[in-house]
């Protein structure tokens, strides 16, 4: 996804982007600069600098004759990710109070291509404890990305717990010797593995690394515990890794 695509989930047009582009190369900027940089006229740039200050990602400065604008630091479009992600949560419990779905049917999902496998390990990756079964060299030279981002969340102890049964080649042995953590238990499968599968919360995804990429998930706690229980039979029945 390139810089105009993700700016324009902030809610700004191909203008909007293109003043807002022009006024955090320019700096400090009067109207004129700023629409002669972006290519549009100045009535126009006028409208899209109050909303991007509206937005919170450009201010102004006030002067006789001539007004200054100048963009926020970027970094201000994280916090305002946050304020809208926190907005979010306060109305989770009212939207699931309407939430149209019968508590004992199953939810199935299917996401196909990578850009629908990387979605579901996005997901993945924002809960607190998983657990996991599969060839984690394959999630490394195919998911290089999503293997950092898990990195990350495992070292910032954003994810408290993880089991890990991955799959027996050199590599994977070498790092199960060598990234063993607290809240992180690695033990290795007496037997190949070539898809990817994790439980979570209260889902079960279930991840093709084949030509043909997809990602099912199910949403079932009954189905998320019978496989836990599986799951920790295999998990007893092999021995911790060995420095």
């Amino acid at each position: 996804m390139d810089i105009e695509t993700t700016l324009q989930q902030f809610g700004l047009d191909n203008k909007g982007v293109k003043v807002y582009l022009a006024l955090l190369q320019l700096g400090k900027a009067s109207v004129l600069n700023i629409a002669a940089k972006a290519g549009i006229k100045r009535p126009t740039a006028y409208l899209i600098l109050d909303n991007l200050i509206e937005k919170g990602l450009a201010s102004k400065i006030p002067r006789k004759g001539k007004t200054t604008f100048y963009a926020e630091d970027p970094k201000k479009l994280v916090q305002i990710l946050e304020k809208r992600q926190k907005q979010v949560e306060k109305i989770i419990p009212d939207l699931l109070s309407i939430y149209n779905i019968k508590a004992d049917k199953p939810k199935v999902l299917l996401y196909e291509g990578k850009e629908g496998v990387e979605q579901v390990y996005t997901t993945i990756m924002n809960s607190k404890e998983i657990w996991w079964f599969g060839s984690l060299l394959t999630v490394y030279e195919n998911f290089k990305n999503m293997f950092d981002l898990f990195e990350e969340r495992i070292n910032s102890n954003k994810i408290k717990m993880a089991k890990d049964f991955i799959g027996n080649s050199q590599w994977e042995i070498n790092y199960a010797k060598n990234n063993q953590r607290a809240n992180h238990e690695i033990r290795i499968s007496p037997l190949p593995v070539e898809i990817d599968f994790s439980l979570f919360e209260d889902k079960v995804a279930i991840l093709s690394h084949q030509d043909n990429l997809y990602a099912v998930v199910i949403q079932d706690k009954k189905i998320v515990e019978s496989f836990k229980s599986l799951y920790e039979l295999a998990w007893s029945s092999v021995e911790k890794v060995k420095k």
